[in-house]
């Protein structure tokens, strides 16, 4: 769950243009986290809180860049052009 938070985190505070851009990453926490995730300290008054978040954004950037180059030749053009490929739908093409 701290994960989801600080993806969501990352998508509101964070300045443009995004590291990793997760559209889905607030709206999968629902309503009951829009609290935790205004109250997510910035990087002046909690610096390593924001390192941390830096951190798992730029894995999770890094992890789907690695497994859209290993989907993408099985994937028509078409879906990437539209950004529709999002990790559930490229690791059943993997499969």
């Amino acid at each position: 769950m701290r994960v989801a938070l600080r993806r969501a985190a990352h998508q509101v505070h964070d300045a443009r243009p995004l590291v990793f851009d997760d559209p889905l990453a607030v709206k999968i926490l629902g309503p009951g986290f829009t609290e935790e995730i205004k109250r997510t300290p910035s990087a002046e008054r909690r610096p390593f809180s924001a390192a941390l978040r830096a951190f798992m954004v730029c894995r999770a950037r890094f992890a789907e860049d690695v497994l859209a180059a290993g989907v993408r030749p099985s994937c028509p053009d078409m879906c990437w052009a539209r950004g529709w490929i999002h990790l559930p739908i490229a690791i059943h093409l993997l499969r």
